[in-house]
């Protein structure tokens, strides 16, 4: 490792500040390809990192893993980080080697503000991790609700479907966020119906995990009650009743019931207008 990259890993500004008067190089780097720039900001000595950038280190410079210091920023959550990289122009779109971008980081890792900022940057807020995955998938299977209306409003595509079937409706409902699955439902065109290659529904896997809310809120909103499993049989209130989740089987059953009643007037009918001559 070259002196700079020592002193800036340990956040040395004297030394820094000596070392780049004397022109040292800020492009070299230390092993996985991490300049000094990305050392500083990994350690969070923000006043390297402006020193560097003032010497015209490359805000963008990757290592071997594709990560930029806008990654580091993002990760850790330092707001005061993020801001100085972007008024040196940062790419907030540059992803790591597995695709994931700084905004998918930042909403894994919870953080609003480091989100606003990206998204006022001009992110994309639908970039796709390598297995398809979106950030607001990801915000979805976090509970994150607010980084979810952020993200929608954002203009966040609400049906993408990563490998696996689950859109961001599915995976809140599976993980039992209602009040994320109710904003969805309640302002987007998420698809209640949408379904894994194994015939799992949202209600399905709601109910499968117990999540009564959940369930009360895709019935709601119009849940096919009588959705199967690919086997053509299991529904909704045969797993709720497996599982031993009698509240849940109960409210099943009700729905079921109450569409039985709506249809019998127009089986009447059809029966009713069928009949033969012997049978008027």
């Amino acid at each position: 490792m070259t002196a700079l990259l020592v002193a800036a890993e340990v956040g040395h500004e004297k030394v820094v500040e000596h070392l780049l008067e004397h022109k040292a190089d800020v492009e070299a780097a230390a092993s996985k390809n991490a300049t000094s720039l990305y050392m500083a900001a990994q350690h969070g000595h923000l006043g390297v990192v402006k020193m560097l950038l003032k010497a015209g280190a490359n805000v963008n410079a990757k290592t071997d893993y594709g990560t930029t210091a806008v990654f580091v920023a993002a990760q850790m959550g330092n707001v005061a980080l993020m801001e100085l990289l972007l008024e040196y122009n940062a790419d907030v779109n540059i992803p790591m080697n597995n695709a994931q971008t700084p905004l998918f980081v930042s909403v894994r890792e919870g953080n609003t503000k480091i989100v606003q900022l990206l998204l006022n940057a001009n992110a994309d807020v639908n970039a796709e991790r390598a297995d398809g995955t979106t950030a607001l998938v990801m915000a979805a299977y976090k509970g994150r609700l607010e980084i979810v209306k952020m993200l929608v409003e954002a203009g966040a595509k609400v049906n993408v479907v990563p490998q696996g079937g689950m859109n961001a409706l599915f995976v809140a409902a599976q993980q039992g966020y209602a009040d994320i699955v109710s904003f969805l439902l309640e302002h987007t065109d998420s698809d209640l119906h949408t379904a894994t290659p194994g015939g799992t529904t949202p209600l399905l896997i709601s109910t499968q995990k117990g999540h009564l809310e959940v369930v009360r809120v895709l019935l709601r909103h119009g849940a096919n009650v009588r959705a199967t499993l690919k086997d053509g049989t299991t529904t909704a209130r045969v797993i709720a009743e497996c599982a031993g989740f009698i509240q849940i089987a109960e409210i099943l059953r009700l729905e079921e019931t109450k569409l039985q009643l709506k249809e019998r007037p127009a089986i009447a009918a059809v029966s009713y207008f069928n009949r033969t001559p012997m049978q008027m």
